[in-house]
């Protein structure tokens, strides 16, 4: 399905593929350095991101780019590589899976922080798993690299860990520093930050390949203006529907799972439900569903079922190519629902637990 949308978007709309995206970073922390205005020119990312990329900005373009795509691709399947073995998987194909998936090469290939910032969620997963709070409450803060998508995990997951003080307090010891040294690396800019976000969308004629329920419903398949797709009347009602659900899933996990297998779920599948219903995620932000993916697969086969029925329903109601981009997003939510809901195994055939207890060890 991912390579249906991205064929779509390449022979159909004969889009040029390049690091356009890293293009409009660096000009930005070229700007930052110079003195002048952060917020033009299509960059709305946080101030903190531009300022991370400032070394590498002093470099040629294509060097700049070399560096920054190979180092997020490093990191993507080093960290792959690492949940994988945790998990009990096979850690060269779930690697390379996460490679040379569209998602996966697309976002690199566009420069977007997507591939580190999922191997910053991989770290996260493997330490909250592995009851390392202290790491863990580090990594937290960094994923508001990209608060459009990754704000669940800076919410859920504390509040996961706020019922066990043994994690409470050295989660939050680390959490809390972590904060203050991201929001010293751009914190002066976060008016102008604002003042950009609400401009946003003012010289953009259409944003392709949208991901998720409030682009099927609101956003005319990915051909409508950032202004319509947010202000969209189903995909508002879409996006708050996707806010009830994750309030409903932090509910429901509550005190039913030990903190650690707790905090993993409360990292993935929340996130997901926001991949699925936010009205303004791209195909390569799918990556940051990784994840649960592995959260699955390590719990078993059971789900596979209903995420089947799930994907193949919008083939029959949207049935075009670019609204393929949508589908793995909700099917994963789905699956994520069904696999919260179905009982439990026992320990000793746990796999999660089983893992947990190794990793521990």
């Amino acid at each position: 399905m991912g390579l249906g949308s991205l064929a779509f978007e390449l022979f159909v709309l004969r889009a040029r593929m390049g690091p356009h995206d890293l293009l409009i970073f660096l000009l930005a922390a070229q700007r930052l350095a110079q003195g002048h205005a952060l917020y033009g020119l299509g960059f709305v990312s946080p101030p903190e991101w531009a300022v991370v990329l400032l070394p590498v900005s002093l470099l040629p373009f294509w060097v700049a780019a070399t560096v920054v795509i190979s180092t997020s691709a490093a990191a993507l399947v080093w960290a792959s590589w690492r949940a994988a073995r945790w998990f009990g998987l096979p850690p060269l194909p779930t690697a390379a899976a996460t490679l040379v998936c569209p998602m996966g090469w697309w976002g690199l290939m566009l420069g977007q922080p997507d591939a580190v910032l999922t191997a910053a969620l991989l770290e996260l997963t493997v330490a909250l798993g592995n009851r390392r709070w202290g790491l863990s409450g580090l990594i937290t803060p960094w994923l508001l690299l990209k608060p459009d998508v990754t704000w669940p995990v800076a919410i859920f997951v504390p509040v996961a860990l706020l019922g066990d003080r043994s994690a409470r307090r050295p989660y939050f010891g680390a959490a809390l520093p972590s904060s203050a040294v991201f929001l010293l690396l751009g914190g002066w800019w976060i008016p102008a930050w604002i003042a950009g976000l609400t401009r946003f969308g003012q010289h953009s004629h259409f944003q392709p390949v949208l991901s998720g329920l409030p682009d099927l419903v609101g956003g005319e398949l990915s051909a409508a203006t950032p202004h319509q797709i947010l202000t969209s009347p189903l995909g508002l009602a879409a996006t708050v529907a996707g806010l009830v659900a994750m309030a409903l899933v932090a509910a429901m996990a509550g005190h039913q799972l030990p903190t650690p297998e707790r905090a993993l779920w409360m990292a993935a599948l929340p996130l997901a439900i926001w991949v699925a219903t936010s009205p303004y995620v791209h195909d390569y932000d799918m990556l940051f569903l990784l994840p649960l993916c592995l959260l699955l697969v390590a719990r078993g086969p059971g789900w596979s079922i209903s995420a089947v029925g799930v994907a193949a329903l919008p083939l029959v109601v949207f049935p075009t190519m670019g609204a393929l981009a949508a589908i793995p997003s909700a099917a994963v939510a789905a699956a994520g629902l069904a696999a919260l809901s179905v009982e439990r195994p026992r320990s000793s055939d746990n796999v999660l637990a089983t893992t947990v207890e190794v990793g521990t060890s």
